[in-house]
């Protein structure tokens, strides 16, 4: 029972590392480019929304094409938003599975 434990230790102990090292990357691009500190701008969860014509931010009535550089695909699990403070869209990082699977790359 010993090793089972010490096993399952390690085992949760890779994955929060494994996690901890995402988050930094996630944090460190999100901060590299809207700044330090910076927090979600999103209205809610579902503010973003995924279409043909590309992403749209409803609280902004922004529709974005998917090749616009301002679209940074990321390993991120839901759209992130930062805006140039005069309510349009600065960045917004989506999902990069999202972005891969559904659009070519610019």
């Amino acid at each position: 029972m010993f090793k089972i434990t010490t096993t399952a230790i390690a085992i949760v102990g890779f994955a929060n590392i494994a996690t901890a090292n995402q988050t930094t990357h996630e944090d460190s691009r999100i901060s590299q480019y809207c700044g330090a500190d910076h927090q979600n701008e999103l209205a809610s969860a579902d503010d973003v929304e995924l279409k043909i014509e590309g992403y749209t931010v409803k609280s902004l009535g922004a529709l974005i094409d998917p090749r616009d550089p301002r679209v940074v695909p990321a390993f991120v699990s839901q759209p992130y938003l930062c805006t140039d403070g005069a309510s349009s869209v600065k960045y917004l990082f989506v999902p990069s599975a999202d972005w891969g699977d559904r659009f070519e790359a610019p």
